[in-house]
């Protein structure tokens, strides 16, 4: 993943687990720790794409910011950090294997 990547990880993943009502709240509250989460250029990236939302008109105010393709850009991404560290997982247990065959036969 890339920088950008992540940040859309982060910002979408702590969106999707708060609900409408608190993100405005500590929008309104509290903008730094807000901001902390999702970088105010992130936000406008986001919203622009269509990933989030906070008219709360269309919208139950127990429900999260995402909507539909933010759940999945979301997926996506989830499932790219995923085969990275499964990368670097499988990259480890081929040193480890190669180390033990290589002790086993004496070369080492």
């Amino acid at each position: 993943m890339n920088k950008i990547d992540k940040g859309m990880y982060r910002s979408l993943r702590f969106l999707s687990q708060i609900k409408l009502k608190n993100v405005l709240k500590l929008k309104e509250e509290n903008l730094k720790e807000y901001n902390r989460f999702v970088p105010r250029g992130m936000e406008d990236f986001l919203e622009t794409l269509g990933y989030i939302s906070f008219k709360s008109d269309k919208r139950q105010e127990s429900s999260c910011p995402i909507t539909l393709p933010g759940l999945e850009q979301l997926r996506i991404l989830e499932d790219m950090r995923r085969k990275g560290l499964t990368l670097i997982v499988s990259v480890i247990a081929i040193t480890i294997s190669a180390f033990a065959f290589a002790k086993s036969m004496g070369w080492i």
